[in-house]
């Protein structure tokens, strides 16, 4: 393959998956004990961590998410919670969605967790109480600029998805 015809290779595979998105691949899923850590919750808060002026700057919208994940879970017949609820534990889902923009080609590489943490207390000290992850989902991918905000909702509704099957498997609803 001469100079000029591997350049042109390059340039045209740059080219497709700019214009589309690579499947995001799950790098890490919740353990069966996790998924027990989801048993009795009345609900959750849905948190969207702050979005970079980066990530902003690409389209996405923390609102917009937001709004999408507690959806999701209505649908499922779990109850959002706000920050005024005083349920028990506190239950929270804190999305998180970190991206990266290269400067020489036109594809953003993204991981977005999803995590419920929630107050916990410890067995030796019964009376302190500690917030921690108890469930902890994520998953990433590469994506052409045209197409980062799709991806990144889609992967976000994804792993809402996995949370909502995750909690009616051991509560028992739908």
């Amino acid at each position: 393959m001469t100079r000029h015809s591997s350049a042109h290779v390059i340039s045209l595979a740059v080219s497709l998956l700019s214009a589309s998105a690579v499947a995001p691949r799950p790098l890490h899923a919740a353990t069966p004990s996790e998924v027990r850590s989801l048993r009795g919750l009345s609900g959750v808060e849905v948190v969207i961590e702050n979005l970079t002026d980066e990530m902003q700057g690409l389209g996405l919208n923390a609102e917009q998410l937001r709004g999408e994940v507690q959806s999701r879970l209505q649908e499922s017949g779990i109850r959002v919670l706000t920050a005024d609820d005083q349920a028990s534990g506190r239950p929270w889902l804190y999305v998180r969605i970190s991206a990266f923009k290269s400067s020489n080609v036109p594809l953003v590489s993204y991981y977005v967790s999803a995590q419920l943490r929630q107050d916990v207390t410890l067995d030796r000290s019964p009376d302190l109480h500690l917030g921690a992850i108890t469930w902890d989902v994520g998953a990433g991918g590469l994506a052409g600029v045209s197409v980062i905000v799709e991806a990144v909702r889609g992967t976000v509704q994804n792993l809402a998805e996995k949370f909502s099957t995750e909690f009616l498997t051991v509560n028992n609803r739908r």
